[in-house]
């Protein structure tokens, strides 16, 4: 996920919903390498398709004079991208997921791997 916005320094600096959302596209597509999904160890999904493609409405706040940006205080609008998978129809019992993005810096790949227990809804 990246996000851009309109107080910070290039190269996240952008301003207008459509112009952040290419902000964060163009920093995903220079930074990251590759991003996998596997559910029970099946077959890795390459999330940079399309299909997984996410960016949050454009939002707007009021930034502190402590905020993580380091900036002034003052309001912003910001946008984040980046890709998501909705897993649906899993059967009922633990499942371990892991996810896995590296990029293109070379530096030790980002993993995700929690366990879910689903549960089946009891309907009345």
């Amino acid at each position: 996920m990246t996000v851009c916005d309109d107080v910070e320094e290039p190269p996240y600096y952008a301003v207008g919903p459509a112009a952040q959302r290419r902000c964060a596209w163009a920093d995903l597509r220079a930074t990251t390498e590759s991003v996998r999904l596997t559910v029970d160890g099946g077959k890795a999904v390459d999330l940079q398709k399309r299909r997984f493609a996410i960016c949050a409405p454009q939002q707007a706040v009021q930034l502190r004079p402590d905020n993580l940006l380091d900036v002034p205080a003052q309001p912003a609008t910001f946008t984040a991208c980046g890709w998501v998978a909705w897993l649906t129809d899993l059967a009922p019992g633990r499942h371990v997921l892991r996810s896995e993005a590296t990029l293109v810096d070379g530096i030790e790949p980002h993993v995700w791997a929690p366990v879910i227990d689903v549960v089946r809804e009891n309907h009345h």
